[in-house]
């Protein structure tokens, strides 16, 4: 059975006119022959690119939605000078410093003080000696317990910082392992290697490990499948906090994984 394309039964008669005829739309010029509108190359292209704007704002959307919820969860957690300030004030820390620090001010000073207390007494270098060993003697053990109480704090400090951070990671882990397979969703989208693609790449190599017979078919399969994954490997740079995510078609960013919540040393009172 022949069938045929049901043009319109007369010629174009204007310049890019556009007429509906056997329910398709046609376009023609005067001295040429109608041509299905959504068949040309110029239609095709404008399709795909069409098709191609509408993936990557969608791409964006999903992408400006996580960032937006992933931002919002951060910025809703105590900050690491915030927590400090709070326990160290908790833990008494500002006044233990203080106290501390006069303490071994005092005790370096017990010299000065006492030389010039005795000036004018009938004190000789070696009484003076005596008195200042006696004086240093006397304080120095309380200084010392002042710096120890002072350095528990610290600690202390630290081992509670240390816990905050780690409920904070719990906090988040949902929405890390989201951001986790939003990359590896983005890079499958570009590079086009689908899970489809890596269980058959899969099997292929399982077959090839296992000294199976393969068919030139799955040999040629495996090349392109292979390629296929080199490119989702270049997309895919993203797996470490804070790094981008690349389009290689256009080299243009795509994703940047955000940066979680990682405080630097624990001891942050100062």
């Amino acid at each position: 059975m022949t069938f045929f394309i049901m043009k319109p039964d007369y010629a174009p008669n204007v310049v890019n006119q556009t007429v509906s005829f056997g329910g398709k739309t046609w376009k023609g010029n005067p001295g040429q022959d109608w041509v299905e509108m959504g068949t040309s190359p110029s239609d095709i292209l404008a399709a795909q690119k069409a098709a191609t704007d509408a993936e990557n704002a969608r791409q964006e959307a999903k992408i400006t939605d996580f960032l937006t919820r992933f931002k919002t969860a951060v910025g809703a957690q105590e900050t690491v000078p915030a927590a400090a300030e709070r326990i160290g004030g908790t833990l008494g820390l500002p006044q233990l410093q203080q106290t501390s620090q006069g303490l071994i001010k005092s005790v370096a000073e017990i010299p000065k003080v006492q030389t010039q207390a005795t000036r004018g007494y009938d004190v000789n270098a070696n009484q003076l000696a005596r008195i200042i060993g006696a004086k240093q003697a006397e304080l120095a053990p309380i200084a010392q317990q002042a710096v120890t109480q002072e350095q528990n704090a610290q600690s202390n400090l630290g081992t509670q910082l240390g816990y905050l951070n780690a409920q904070q990671q719990r906090e988040l882990t949902p929405l890390t392992t989201e951001g986790g397979m939003l990359s590896d969703q983005i890079a499958r989208e570009m590079s086009g290697f689908s899970q489809d693609k890596q269980n058959s790449l899969s099997l292929i190599l399982e077959k090839m490990r296992n000294d199976q017979a393969i068919t030139i078919q799955e040999l040629n399969n495996a090349n392109e499948l292979a390629k296929a994954k080199a490119q989702y490997n270049d997309v895919y740079k993203t797996i470490s906090e804070g790094s981008t995510l690349y389009n290689t078609q256009t080299g243009q960013p795509a994703y940047t994984a955000p940066k979680t919540y990682a405080p630097g040393s624990m001891n942050t009172w100062s």
